[in-house]
């Protein structure tokens, strides 16, 4: 297996886990639909979210990338911590339902806050895996949800401390724990090339 070709497996390994279907171009009506969810939670320029953000809606995750080409857009581990973070959204609503998740994600700040957290924490699971600097994340992904996910002051300081702690159990215990960060790391372990992320 190629370093390429690594996002796109990774990304259908867990599909067959989740049942997900992974979507790198939008037709009309999807994007219609990711507009309408995104202005819901305030966002004031859907297309410039768009572009730089993945979404997950239901099983359908809209990926702003594709898998395996790095061209101008995220690194090739990037793309796995992104596949990994937006699957874990995925879980979440299979553990608290879909109705209950999309109504928290959209009208609870806080619980947006916490999934979003959560999902984040897989992201550092991964590029922790891959070997990458990840002291900086916790307050860089604090900044996105402050700027790009309409959360209060008072939820990002709870995902920055969540994460903070993430943080600590990865770097001095290389403690996992996050279904979708083991399931992923797990897989990476068994199927990537060795080094070079």
């Amino acid at each position: 297996m190629t370093p390429e070709s690594v996002p796109g497996a990774l990304g259908a390994a867990l599909s067959a886990t989740h049942g997900t279907t992974i979507v790198t171009s939008r037709s009309a009506f999807e994007v219609i639909a990711l507009a309408g969810a995104l202005e819901k939670l305030g966002v004031k320029n859907v297309q410039s979210f768009l572009a730089r953000f993945s979404i997950t809606l239901d099983k359908r995750i809209y990926l702003s990338f594709t898998p395996g080409k790095v061209d101008a857009g995220p690194s090739l581990i990037e793309q796995c911590a992104t596949i990994a973070h937006e699957h874990t959204h995925v879980a979440q609503a299979e553990i608290v339902s879909r109705e209950v998740f999309y109504i928290d994600y959209l009208m609870r700040p806080a619980k947006r806050a916490q999934y979003e957290a959560e999902a984040y924490r897989t992201s550092m699971e991964v590029l922790h895996w891959a070997g990458r600097p990840i002291a900086h994340l916790p307050d860089a992904y604090a900044r996105t949800l402050a700027s790009s996910y309409m959360l209060p002051g008072i939820d990002v300081d709870f995902a920055r401390k969540y994460l903070r702690m993430a943080h600590d159990d990865l770097v001095r215990h290389g403690v996992r724990r996050t279904a979708v960060g083991i399931e992923a790391c797990r897989w990476l372990d068994e199927n990537a090339p060795k080094g070079g992320w």
